[in-house]
């Protein structure tokens, strides 16, 4: 069922400031928040709604929130990891963005005993990290065959050329990729490994042809995939183009709408088929900041009910939380959030469903194919 909102539309700094905390409190929860921006609004939604609907078990909820870049730099996620740790009345963490930062603070957390809980980073690693980390997102490994498997069943493509940035992020993906469509009789032709801060794609573009490809896998960011885009146009190149959960960027869908058009990619947050509480954070979200929302926001406030749920099975204990997060998203009654169904099996893996979506008119929607 929908969860009750406020409707107060506030900017997203003030709704911050509303859940900063100063000194602890017994009659505050405190919550650690190491995330970015876009991630950051799911968070703080939730955490409101919360607190409008009387908190947890009558107590206020407050997000910590690390302002630093701990959300993505590995060294700083660290850093942000052990203030976090030292923090005793900071009973779980919701960090971080990115799967090197999330690995990088992961054993701080586990060594602490701190309950961590990344909605979006996608690494396979994770899953071995230590009994207090916790991923949202299905990791790089399911979403990397499902991929595979949708390009040679349903687009039936059998030539593939891959774009890749040069981390654990596009060396997981690709390679799931690939070991797969080998697998099921297709040919990866090229391999094209990009440095994230240069994206200099132009002699890829220039080779591709000689290749004949009939499809390419894009794993890396939103970023880069604009500017392949812009290169596939320029070169005049007409080639499909599927891609992992990490480019389903709202904002910048919606601002290059016309580039992106037909772009393919996982989608872990469809929100037409995830029941009333998924229609009612959607319209929410789209009222409070003007855009849909993303699987970022989408898995960032399902992180932050996930530990109410934990904290309210639990008790305001960090060990009490872990129990309770295993048992609220066990594989025979898993947790649901507006993202659909979570759930967590004996080896730490995230089991949910999974979805292709398409680009059209500046929106990621069902891919016909895939319904």
């Amino acid at each position: 069922m929908p969860r009750k909102t406020p409707y107060a539309s506030l900017p997203l700094i003030l709704m911050i400031l509303l859940f900063l905390g100063g000194c602890g409190s017994p009659r505050e929860i405190k919550i650690g928040v190491s995330l970015g921006a876009d991630y950051l609004k799911g968070a703080v939604m939730a955490a409101k709604e919360i607190n409008f609907q009387g908190g947890i078990g009558g107590r206020r909820l407050v997000l910590q929130i690390d302002y630093t870049m701990g959300n993505i730099a590995p060294v700083l996620a660290i850093q942000s990891a052990a203030r976090f740790a030292e923090a005793r009345d900071i009973l779980a963490v919701v960090g971080h963005d990115s799967s090197a930062a999330s690995l990088a603070a992961a054993p701080v957390y586990n060594k602490a005993g701190v309950v961590q809980v990344t909605p979006m980073s996608t690494s396979s690693q994770l899953s071995q990290a230590g009994r207090w980390t916790f991923q949202v997102c299905i990791d790089d490994a399911q979403q990397g065959r499902t991929l595979a498997d949708y390009a040679f069943d349903v687009l039936e493509k059998r030539k593939t050329f891959i774009f890749r940035v040069s981390d654990s992020y596009g060396h997981g993906l690709a390679k799931h990729f690939r070991e797969r469509f080998i697998e099921r009789g297709g040919a990866v032709v090229y391999q094209a490994i990009y440095d994230q801060e240069e994206l200099n794609l132009g002699p890829f573009l220039e080779l591709l042809p000689r290749y004949s490809p009939d499809l390419i896998l894009f794993a890396g960011r939103i970023e880069a995939l604009v500017e392949l885009r812009r290169g596939l146009g320029k070169h005049n190149i007409n080639i499909p183009v599927l891609g992992g959960e990490a480019i389903h960027n709202a904002p910048a869908i919606a601002q290059h709408r016309q580039l992106l058009e037909g772009l393919m990619m996982t989608r872990i947050f469809p929100p037409e088929s995830g029941g009333e509480w998924a229609a009612a954070f959607t319209e929410n979200y789209h009222k409070r900041f003007g855009i849909a929302p993303d699987a970022r926001a989408a898995l960032s406030y399902d992180a932050v009910y996930l530990l109410k749920e934990a904290i309210e099975k639990g008790g305001a204990d960090r060990e009490g939380i872990r129990r309770a997060i295993l048992e609220a998203s066990s594989p025979h009654k898993p947790f649901i959030g507006v993202a659909g169904t979570l759930a967590i099996d004996g080896n730490g893996n995230t089991l949910r469903p999974i979805h292709i979506g398409v680009v059209r008119s500046g929106r990621v929607v069902p891919a016909p194919e895939a319904q």
